[in-house]
């Protein structure tokens, strides 16, 4: 437990990932790998010190595969993966302020995934969606212009969109440590903010058997449609003393 160094929320524990700061070697690496479904993952990361005042790394990652389920309405292939990102590090010390050292670092990623409900068949893993050209146009009623004006709307938006969620996160973060004969100053900002496009629509399958479509129109028994962007800034000031003789 670390409730008193990591806020009110965390008394049953908490999880610190500590990223590497740039170094002061020029080097780097690069990790590949290939598995199921295409599955491949690239990693990479390099080091460049500038000088002796100025140090940067950047990484790059990649994730993707094809997946695994039959979207037997729209032909999409579902239960995939398709992430990338990027971060740059920068590590100033100015030779003017010995004392001072600037940590600074950016990053963006995108990430698009589903983990939709899907039935063995035939060996295949089948899900059905309303999402498609396939689907036939949601009735209407009495000849109303409201639903004719809702039946184009579901038309132009959710045919063009597969299962799953398409998350974009990017961020800033800054920490200023000044030091002391008595302790270190930190002065820490952090800016992040994340778009999220997600969309899932399925009947309620069996657990197992033939996968029957539960309706003909865009949207299937079960649906939802999300679009959010959050975006969060924090300050922090930080005195970290020296301990006693």
């Amino acid at each position: 437990p670390q409730g008193t160094l990591f806020g009110r929320n965390s008394t049953g524990g908490a999880i610190v990932v500590s990223l590497e700061k740039p170094s002061d070697n020029f080097g780097g690496y690069v990790q590949l790998g290939y598995g199921a479904y295409n599955r491949f993952t690239e990693q990479a990361s390099i080091n460049i010190p500038i000088n002796d005042q100025i140090l940067t790394k950047t990484v790059v990652y990649a994730v993707n595969d094809d997946g695994y389920v039959n979207d037997v309405a729209t032909g999409h292939k579902l239960n995939f993966h398709d992430d990338r990102g990027l971060r740059e590090s920068l590590t100033i010390k100015p030779s003017q302020a010995p004392n001072l050292v600037w940590n600074f670092s950016v990053d963006v990623s995108e990430s698009k995934y589903n983990a939709v409900q899907n039935s063995p068949v035939n060996g295949r893993r089948l899900s059905y969606s309303g999402f498609g050209d396939l689907a036939a146009p949601v009735p209407v009623i009495g000849g109303t212009s409201i639903v004719q004006d809702a039946n184009t709307i579901l038309k132009e938006s959710f045919t063009k969109l597969p299962n799953g969620e398409d998350m974009t996160t990017w961020g800033a973060m800054s920490n200023i440590a000044i030091k002391f004969d008595s302790g270190t100053l930190n002065l820490i900002t952090g800016l992040r903010a994340q778009h999220q496009l997600g969309a899932a629509d399925f009947p309620f399958p069996a657990v197992s058997g033939d996968l029957v479509p539960y309706d003909d129109n865009y949207l299937g028994q079960f649906g939802i449609f999300l679009n959010s962007t959050d975006r969060q800034y924090s300050q922090e000031v930080k005195w970290t003393g020296q301990g006693m003789d």
